[in-house]
This record gives structure tokens, C-alpha cells and sequence, in this order.
């Protein structure tokens, strides 16, 4: 119905509270001091057959479940929490209810490429985006994680964290689709910009034949899945081979591709091989290519005014949080400064969809 907004606060809860048990007594208890009527299932249906007197202590039964929600909902103020999300996020209260992170993304793009005059180009799948071609292999580095030092400490050990580190580098760098740039020529002398460097990598599940101490790499000229591979691959990429099993990870360090024999379908490296015994076929391989991205700094990107919003208004809610001495006020509020912060972070993950 036009107006009305369809919420189920157990799933509201059940995310943001860490209770014992969700029943709606029990929350009840937690948050309010108060109980359900002690009328069984069974109680129900026996009552509802009975006389006027019986049938009240049901009909009561219901209104107090209804009553009890609505006091929860007013305890945890969650009307007021999703009109403060649906401000700064631009997405109807019955979507922020019913829909994921993504929608919430897209609609602050929305509204802030209009406010800068931008129109934003229909990116949805066709029949150029989908299939199985090797662009959809690609792969981007994603974090290095350092092992860690086992043992037992007894003294104490400090630990450094970036706060909102990917919306930070964002911001930083003014990393967004509007402000980077495709053709350096067309900038003006003097404009200021931030060089990204990306290794963007494709696993190939092809033959590929190399012995160990070898500086090139062969396959059938006859193979189309290793001939559309060789024809990608250009002098200055990086291959890292994989083994003789298709289902082992690719890892170990990369090789520089010195150049490419396409008619005799071989890779020439500039250092040989070492990772392998004698003369082996290896059934997967990963191609990895530097990309050099360049960003202006003088005009901020829309995706860098997104995270400066939500971090504003998650640093406005952590401060409301400090001042207050109400434990439920407290917990809603660190509920709210969470969402912004998974809001916030969403948009590192949602510059990775392919629409």
C-alpha cells in the first residue's frame, strides 16, 4: 500500500543486538521490563470457542504482542534511525529494509552526479558483458596479509589500525569515475593528478609446456584457448605458472615476458624457470599486466564526496554515543555508526561490479 512501509524489527534486531533468545517475550523483557500474556498456542485455539470472557483474554493476548512491538520500536527509536539513514544515503525507508548495500551506493551516485551536472551512462548487462571471454577472468591483487609470528607474549604488543582505510585511500587519492583520466594529453599544464599502480592479472587453464631452466614457455599452435591467451600477452607482462594440476592454486613469483612468437606459439622470458622439475606440461597460468591509472586532485570525485558524507555522519553518531549515558541509547547508536561504516566501506566494493 502507497505510504505504508512493511518492517520486521526481529531482523532489525537480530543484526545490530546480541541477544540470548529473539522471541518477542524476551526482547521484551530486555528492552522494556515487560512481558507477553502467558496464554499458550493450545490456550488459543480453546479459548476462541469458548465464551465472550475467553475470547477477550485472547483478543488481549494479541493487542499486548502488538503493543509490545510498537513500544520496541519506539525504545530502540528505529523509525528514527532509518529516516537518518534514508537522509544520507537517498534510499526509501522500504528499501533500506528489504534491500542490500549495493542500491544504497548507487542512489548517493545518483543524486550526487546530479548535483554536479553528470549524467550517468546505462552500464547494464548485454550481450558484449556477459559470456565467458577472458576479460571476465580478470583478477586484481587484492591485500597482503603477513603471517603471523606464533609464540607467547608477555609483554604487551601494540597494533596500529588505519581508521576507514578504503574509503580514506578514496578520498586520498580522489579515486572516482569522473576524475580519472583517460588521455594525459588533453589535462591542462600544471594539473595535479595521482598515479595509481594496479597489477591486473587473467588465469588461463591452458597447455603449456616448459622445463626447468628454460626461458620460454610453449604451446599448440592448433590450441584456440592457448592462441586467444598468447595473443593478450605483450613484452613487459608477468606470467606466474601454476602446475600439472589444473585444480593447484597459481601462486610463486612472476616472469617477466621478454617477447612473443605468435606463429610458433612461444613465450620467450627474460629470466628461466625454476619452480619445476625436468620437462613438464603446466595446465594453468596467470598473466598479470601493470596498469598505471591517473586521477585529477583538483575537483572532488563524487565517490570521494560519498565517503566524506557517511564518515561525517558516523563520526556525528560515535560523538552522540559519547555523551550518553542510556544503555539502549548507546547500543542504538553504535548500531547506527556500524551501518554507516559498512555503508561507508561499500563503496570500495561496489566500484568492483561489472552492472
Amino acid at each position: 500500500m502507497t505510504g505504508r512501509m512493511q518492517m520486521d524489527i526481529y531482523n532489525l534486531i537480530t543484526k545490530q543486538y546480541k541477544l540470548s533468545s529473539y522471541k518477542l517475550d524476551s526482547m521484551a523483557k530486555h528492552f522494556l521490563g515487560d512481558e507477553k500474556d502467558d496464554v499458550s498456542p493450545q490456550q488459543i485455539f480453546q479459548y476462541q470457542v469458548k465464551d465472550a470472557h475467553h475470547r477477550g483474554i485472547v483478543a488481549k493476548y494479541c493487542a499486548k504482542d502488538c503493543a509490545l512491538v510498537y513500544r520496541l520500536i519506539q525504545r530502540l527509536d528505529i523509525l528514527p534511525q532509518y529516516l537518518e539513514m534514508s537522509k544520507v544515503t537517498g534510499v526509501t525507508m522500504n528499501d533500506l529494509n528489504t534491500r542490500g548495500q549495493q542500491i544504497k551506493v548507487f542512489t548517493q551516485i545518483v543524486r550526487e552526479a546530479r548535483i554536479s551536472d553528470f549524467v550517468i551512462p546505462d552500464m547494464r548487462s548485454g550481450p558484449s558483458h556477459g559470456g565467458g571471454g577472458p576479460g571476465n577472468d580478470v583478477q586484481y591483487t587484492g591485500a597482503f596479509v603477513l603471517p603471523p609470528t606464533r609464540g607467547m607474549y608477555q609483554e604487551p604488543i601494540a597494533t596500529l589500525d588505519f581508521a576507514s582505510l578504503y574509503p580514506s585511500i578514496i578520498r586520498g587519492d580522489n579515486l572516482s569515475y569522473e576524475t580519472l583520466v583517460y588521455d594525459e594529453t588533453e589535462l591542462d599544464e600544471g594539473t595535479p593528478v595521482s598515479k595509481i599502480r594496479v597489477e591486473q592479472g587473467a588465469l588461463w587453464d591452458v597447455h603449456v609446456g616448459v622445463a626447468q631452466g628454460s626461458t620460454r614457455l610453449r604451446g599448440a599452435t592448433d590450441d584456440m584457448v592457448f592462441m586467444r591467451m598468447i595473443s593478450k600477452v605483450k613484452p613487459g607482462m608477468k606470467v606466474i605458472l601454476g602446475t600439472t594440476k589444473k585444480t593447484d592454486p597459481v601462486e610463486g613469483d612472476p616472469i617477466t615476458v621478454h617477447s612473443v612468437d605468435y606463429k610458433t606459439g612461444s613465450i620467450q622470458l627474460v629470466s628461466p624457470v625454476s619452480s619445476v622439475t625436468g620437462s613438464v606440461t603446466i595446465k594453468r597460468l596467470k598473466i598479470v599486466e601493470e596498469h598505471v591509472y591517473t586521477y585529477v586532485q583538483h575537483i572532488e570525485g563524487v565517490l570521494p564526496r560519498i565517503c566524506k558524507n557517511l564518515l561525517t555522519a558516523r563520526k556525528k553518531a560515535k560523538k552522540e554515543m559519547g555523551m550518553t549515558t542510556d544503555p539502549v541509547r548507546k547500543g542504538l547508536l553504535n548500531g547506527k555508526q556500524l551501518a554507516l561504516k559498512v555503508s561507508c566501506n561499500s563503496v570500495y566494493g561496489f566500484t568492483g561490479n561489472k552492472f
